[in-house]
């Protein structure tokens, strides 16, 4: 069967087909590979538990480590690459997931030197993607994140090369797209985090410079935080990771904490100079629920929302992906711009000790511009994949 898709894409696929539009490779790791127990109660069919590093710079790969079966670490460090071919030749897109279902919104396509409003789905139970909704503006560099089962896409960077402040939010039960306000200034490149039913928009790139702002969308508008509290980013960063710690039960150090990780950083020295940009390896958190009155009406006795006394990271990097898995919070990939390099060591924070340790290499492919998403997948062999894909996307 062979349809139209968004942005002219033509989508011929067989619907029987049990595996995605993927090639499987393995790859080179810094660890043995040890076996994933994962399993389904009562015998029935096996289920992987999956740490995918999604390329966003236009090869289409998508590496993935197996975790356990309480995605509370890595259970095996034998990395696996696949070829996603919805996303090669396509940079700068966003990915998000919902109900184990991974979404992949926008981007640019290098070979049409277009932004798309193209949005794919993956079904990693049925192995295949199906075309979705386009977007209402054509995006790429922009923040996304899932809520309450909807995907919120923030700012990014239109057709015509310029800056947006725009945002569209997402239903996947009725596969439309609706708008979700205007931030208070177009931005590129930010970083957006949601926390219970709370979602943030921080950073970003504009005018030639990275910001330090901090948005809170509610009611359906994105307004700053609080006018009352020190609530800007403590640097102007954009391509920063960000992640929210909601596990209490394991440690209370980030309880209720949205994490700042690394990213571009620009200072300027002089009223008149330009902005110099570095690479920050610095880790900041901020709480969503603080609470405290003035001592007086100087807003300098009040309590800064801010933990600015994390360790800095070992690598400084951008455009990385993030992740929380049991008590350590992960920052795998990106870039360094002093080196122009990726950054092929993969770090984690141990939030019992408050240290960042080094965890496993990226001895191939491309890091340089990732996202971390964590998917379900049934156990099939690699074999089994290869004979059984039908899947075919055609660019034209």
């Amino acid at each position: 069967m062979t349809t139209r898709g968004a942005d002219n894409f033509l989508v011929s696929q067989e619907m029987t087909t049990p595996v995605s539009d993927v090639t499987d490779e393995t790859s080179s790791s810094s660890h043995d590979e040890t076996k994933s127990t994962n399993s389904s109660p009562g015998g029935g069919q096996s289920t992987e538990h999956r740490l995918y590093v999604v390329n966003r710079a236009g090869t289409g790969e998508a590496s993935y480590l197996m975790l356990t079966s309480d995605r509370a670490a890595v259970a095996s460090y034998r990395l696996h690459t696949e070829i996603w071919k919805p996303t090669l030749d396509v940079t700068n897109f966003g990915v998000a997931v919902v109900d184990n279902f991974l979404y992949v919104i926008g981007g640019f396509d290098r070979q049409r030197a277009r932004h798309l409003s193209r949005v794919v789905r993956y079904d990693p139970s049925e192995g295949t993607w199906v075309t979705c909704a386009s977007l209402n503006v054509a995006r790429a560099k922009f923040g996304v994140c899932a809520m309450g089962g909807m995907i919120y896409v923030c700012g990014g960077e239109k057709s015509d090369g310029r800056v947006t402040g725009s945002c569209e939010v997402y239903d996947p039960e009725a596969d439309s797209w609706s708008k979700a306000g205007m931030l208070p200034q177009p931005r590129a490149n930010p970083a957006c985090a949601s926390h219970r039913r709370e979602l943030y928009c921080a950073g970003g790139y504009f005018g030639n410079t990275s910001h330090n702002n901090l948005w809170l969308y509610e009611d359906y508008k994105w307004n700053e935080v609080d006018v009352h509290y020190p609530h800007l980013l403590p640097a102007s960063l954009d391509r920063c990771a960000v992640r929210c710690w909601t596990t209490p039960s394991i440690s209370k150090f980030f309880r209720r904490y949205i994490c700042c990780l690394s990213g571009v950083m620009s200072k300027v020295r002089g009223k008149d100079d330009r902005p110099m940009f570095l690479t920050d390896r610095r880790a900041f958190s901020y709480s969503t629920c603080i609470s405290a009155m003035p001592k007086s009406s100087d807003t300098s006795d009040l309590i800064s929302p801010w933990n600015l006394k994390l360790p800095a990271m070992n690598h400084a990097r951008h455009s990385a992906g993030a992740v929380a898995l049991g008590y350590k919070v992960y920052v795998v990939g990106g870039t360094s711009l002093e080196t122009g390099q990726p950054v092929r060591i993969a770090e984690y924070l141990d939030t019992r000790t408050g240290i960042w340790e080094e965890d496993f290499n990226f001895r191939k492919g491309d890091v340089s511009n990732v996202a971390c998403v964590l998917l379900a997948v049934p156990k099939i062999p690699v074999s089994e994949r290869k004979v059984a894909y039908r899947l075919k996307w055609v660019m034209w």
